[in-house]
């Protein structure tokens, strides 16, 4: 699975993932439901953390959509952005 933390923060994201084999891809969503950002993390095994920044952009809810693959899931996440 993959869980995304802190849920306030002031820009960084990390993803911690267990259990994955081969990537993982956050896509970051504002409150109107638009796709703001993207990222995808190839060649993972294993358990681990990466990491993403959203200091640039406005403070504000997001909603983050993590998908690590068949086997492992996918879970979304409310965060808030306070600089």
């Amino acid at each position: 699975g993959c869980r995304v933390y802190p849920v306030v923060t002031a820009g960084r994201l990390d993803f911690a993932y267990v259990g994955v084999s081969g990537m993982l891809e956050a896509v970051v969503y504002d409150v109107s439901g638009r796709r703001v950002a993207e990222r995808v993390w190839q060649n993972l095994r294993g358990d681990g953390v990466v990491s993403m920044d959203l200091s640039g952009f406005a403070n504000g809810v997001y909603f983050v959509h993590m998908n690590a693959g068949p086997g492992v899931g996918s879970a979304i996440q409310k965060v808030i952005l306070v600089k």
